[in-house]
């Protein structure tokens, strides 16, 4: 299974790129392919500013259909994966573990996503992903749709319910994404009162 990590983002409600922002020493971004490379080979980054992450040491690449947000990622990102499927992330969930990508790859059943659901919300940006989709996906994107919940009719969704998730990880960990200094502040202090944490 490959990993993708998108990077794109314009980081608004930060104010800086949240995905460079340190968390105990090293960039976020880090923090998630860190946790995907303990699962996934190869991993890659779709982002149109590759300067931004040489430090990486990955292949990258952009979106074939720019200007379309998360949903022209996760195209690119299926386009360019080697296997039939990818583990897409957001480049802002530094606490990702690698146990529960793989009991979401583990489930049983031909299934075009999984993707796991906390009380009403889906949770798109950490989500399996098959080759299968990239058709559904660029017609989506021709026609000018930018959501990525508007696949979801179009193919098999297997929904990794929130009691899943929880047997392996009991606080959602993996689900905190830092959006907002706000977010940074909280998820530090958590790491703080559990220290020391690691990716997995």
């Amino acid at each position: 299974m490959t990993g993708v990590v998108l990077a794109g983002g314009q980081s608004r409600r930060m104010g800086t790129d949240k995905a460079l922002v340190e968390l105990q020493g090293k960039p976020i971004i880090q923090w998630v392919v860190d946790a995907l490379c303990r699962v996934c080979d190869p991993v890659f980054l779709v982002t149109n500013s590759p300067s931004h992450y040489c430090f990486l040491g990955l292949e990258m690449v952009g979106d074939l259909l720019p200007g379309r947000g998360a949903l022209a990622g996760i195209h690119a990102g299926l386009f360019f994966s080697r296997g039939d499927r990818a583990f897409v992330a957001g480049c802002d969930m530094p606490l990702l573990s690698p146990r529960l990508i793989q009991h979401m790859a583990d489930v049983p059943g031909r299934w075009d996503v999984v993707v796991p659901k906390v009380g009403e919300f889906l949770e798109p940006l950490h989500a399996i992903y098959s080759k299968r989709c990239l058709g559904f996906l660029e017609k989506l994107l021709l026609s000018g749709a930018r959501r990525i919940l508007d696949l979801y009719p179009l193919v098999r969704v297997r929904v990794f319910q929130e009691e899943e998730m929880r047997q392996v990880d009991p606080d959602l960990r993996s689900l905190m994404n830092v959006n907002t200094p706000e977010d940074l502040a909280v998820l530090v202090s958590r790491l703080t009162q559990n220290a020391p944490v690691s990716s997995g």
